[in-house]
Formats: structure tokens, sequence, C-alpha cells
């Protein structure tokens, strides 16, 4: 071996730019601390110059109204302008387009005055479902005026009145399958003349006489076709002679009526005609004592009475 010393290795060095050597690999470098000016400072970010902050919008201004439609001018109606027709000029009962509202009426003035009115109606027919005739009515001036009819699903009538402004006036008939129930003269609006009256059997049941729609003078009620009561009316009330009769027209009682009450005497008769009881009344009260006959008109005491009573109750009632 060789007694020369070996060269020694180079010292490390803090030159960072000291090339490598031949001999050997030098030493890795200490790497440089960062240093504030290794890399600038971040700045801030500068705002977007391309999108600027947003300045604030001008307020907008009032747009025109139209001149063409909206504006009132003094054209005449339906006269044309420049720019088209003019607003029609202000009419009742229609809006017009105001600054305010900036609403224009819907339906224009001239649309209104040419909407053709209604005609009164004269003539009405109302049908059911299968086309059969249930309603005729007529009318003069919105008003009920005529004759005026109903009639069932079979086709039959069941009413038949007359109107003279919408008021009844004339005769008025009511019927139930074909047959006669009632007839009654009526004059403007109230019950005024003779009136009649018949059962389902087509008998007739009651006559009577109206004026300005009170009965007045003498009434008659039949019951199967026999006359069973006459009776007498003043302004709607009793007033005077009421007579019940049998089915043979004798009379059953008598009694008088003074204003609606009983007022007078009160007979009570006998099937043969014999009287069989007789008392009084005033002003709707019983005054004295009551007398009662047997059916040969000899009077019955008034121990006898409850039993005479009630027979005669019973025979007067028919039960």
């Amino acid at each position: 071996m060789s007694d020369e010393t070996p060269p020694s290795l180079p010292r490390k060095t803090t030159d960072p730019h000291r090339e490598r050597t031949g001999s050997a690999v030098p030493q890795k470098t200490a790497v440089p601390q960062k240093t504030a000016a290794a890399a600038p400072p971040r700045t801030s970010v500068p705002q977007k110059t391309a999108f600027p902050q947003k300045t604030a919008a001008p307020q907008r201004t009032a747009v025109p109204q139209k001149t063409a439609f909206a504006q009132k001018t003094a054209a005449p109606q339906g006269e044309r302008t420049g720019s088209g027709f003019a607003s029609k000029t202000a009419s009742p009962g229609v809006a017009s387009k105001t600054a305010s509202t900036g609403v224009a009426s819907k339906t224009p003035a001239s649309r209104q005055e040419e909407t053709p009115a209604r005609p009164p109606r004269e003539h009405v027919e109302i049908r059911d479902s299968q086309g059969q005739l249930r309603h005729s009515v007529r009318f003069k001036d919105e008003a009920l005026h005529g004759t005026t009819e109903s009639y069932d699903a079979r086709g039959r009538l069941e009413q038949r009145t007359s109107y003279e402004q919408g008021r009844r006036h004339g005769t008025s008939e009511y019927r139930h399958h074909d047959r006669l129930l009632m007839k009654q003269e009526y004059q403007h609006g109230k019950a005024h003349g003779r009136a009649l009256a018949y059962d389902y059997a087509g008998h007739l049941s009651a006559e009577q006489t109206f004026e300005q729609g009170l009965r007045q003078g003498e009434a008659r009620y039949y019951a199967h076709g026999h006359l069973r009561q006459r009776a007498h009316y003043k302004d709607d009330r009793l007033h005077g002679t009421v007579e019940d009769l049998a089915d043979d027209g004798k009379v059953l009682q008598r009694t008088s009526y003074k204003d609606g009450v009983l007022h007078g005497e009160l007979l009570r008769y006998w099937p043969n005609g014999q009287l069989m009881e007789r008392s009084q009344y005033d002003n709707g009260k019983r005054s004295g004592e009551v007398a009662r006959f047997d059916q040969k008109g000899k009077p019955i005491s008034s121990g006898s009475s409850p039993s005479a009573g009630a027979r005669m109750e019973k025979l007067f009632r028919g039960s």
C-alpha cells in the first residue's frame, strides 16, 4: 500500500452555486429557508372589472298612455284618428281607462248600446222532460196578463186563471182529473162575485158570494149533493139566521148570529118537525133557562133533561 495520505474530502461549503467535482459527490447543500422575499406577498384580488358593481337603476319613467285607444280625445264616437279609432267619450255606467287604475272597461259603451234589449215576454210555455206542456203563461209589460193554465203529467187541465196587470181578474177554475173542484170570480185581485165548490165526486159542496174579498149575503153548504146549511154573512162574519137541515130538507137547528157570535134565539127540532129545545144567547153567552120538549111537543122536566139532552144531541149530530 502507498504511504500517501489520501486526499481529504472537500469541506462543506455554503455556497449554493458550487458545482459538483469528479472526485466526490458533494453533500447536499442546505435548502435556504424561504424568506418573505422568496414569494411576493399575496395581494388582495382586485374586483372584477368585467362586471362592475351594479349601480342603482334609474327610476322607470311612466310609460305614456297610448293615445290611440286610452286617452280621451275630442273626436266624436267612431271617428278615426291617425293611429286608429279614438277612444269613445265617457258614457254613464261605463268605466273608462284612467291613469289611476290603468284598466279599461271590458265592455265598451258602443257594445252596450248595440246589444239589443230582450223583447218583453208575451207567452211562455213550460214543458217537462217528456215534452208534455205543464204551464202556459201570458204576460204584458212583464206582468201576468191574460189566461194562465197548468196541466198534470197526462195533459189534463188542473188550473185556469185570468190575470190583469199581475192580479187575478175574471174567472179562476181548479180541477182534479178533469173534474171541476172550484170556480170563483175575481175583480182586481180580490174575490168578487159568485164562488162554487165541488167534492171529488162532482157534487156541489158550497155556494158563496163575495164582495171585494169578503163573504156577503146568503151562503149554502152541501153534503153528498144535499143542502145541509144555509147561512148569512156580513163582511165575512156570520150575521143573521143560520139553518142546519136534514137530508130531506127539514130544519134541525135554527140559530141567530151577530158579527160572528151567537146572539138571539137558538131552536132545535125533532125529525118530525116538533120543537126539541129552545135557548137564548146574548153576545155569545147563553142567558136564561133552556126549555126542552119531547117528540109530541110536551115539555120535559129538568130531572130528565140530561138523558133527553143526550138523545137530542145524538140525533142532531147524526151519530
